[in-house]
C-alpha cells in the first residue's frame, strides 16, 4: 500500500510524504504506482525554487519533500494541484492508496 501524508498549517503547505508500492500488479505493470510516481515527480518538477525553500528526497518508493519557508503563492497552487490529484488516485484506488491530511 501507498501511504500519503500530507502535514499543513493554517492552510499552508508544511510536508508531503508518499511511501510504499501499490503492489496492484506485478514490478513494471502497477499502474497505481505509475500514476503517484508520475503526479509526484512531475509536481515536483513544477516548483519555481525547490533548493532554496525546500528539502526534497526522491527515492524508489520514496518522496519527502519539506518547507523550509513558506511557499510562494505559484508554488503554493502547484503544491494543492499535486494533493488534489493524489487526491483523486486515493479516492479511486482506496485499496492500493491512503492519503491523510495533518495539521502538526
Amino acid at each position: 500500500m501507498i501511504l500519503i501524508t500530507v502535514l499543513e498549517k493554517n492552510g499552508s503547505f508544511v510536508s508531503l510524504e508518499i511511501k510504499g508500492h501499490a503492489n496492484s500488479a506485478p514490478k513494471g505493470e502497477d499502474l497505481v504506482c505509475s500514476a503517484v510516481s508520475a503526479i509526484a515527480v512531475g509536481g515536483l518538477n513544477s516548483l519555481q525554487d525547490p533548493k532554496g525553500t525546500y528539502d526534497a528526497t526522491v527515492e524508489s518508493g520514496y518522496v519527502k519533500l519539506v518547507a523550509l519557508k513558506r511557499p510562494s503563492q505559484r508554488d503554493q497552487i502547484a503544491l494543492e494541484t499535486i494533493i488534489s490529484q493524489l487526491e483523486s488516485v486515493a479516492e479511486s484506488q482506496k485499496a492500493y492508496v491512503k492519503l491523510e491530511r495533518k495539521e502538526p
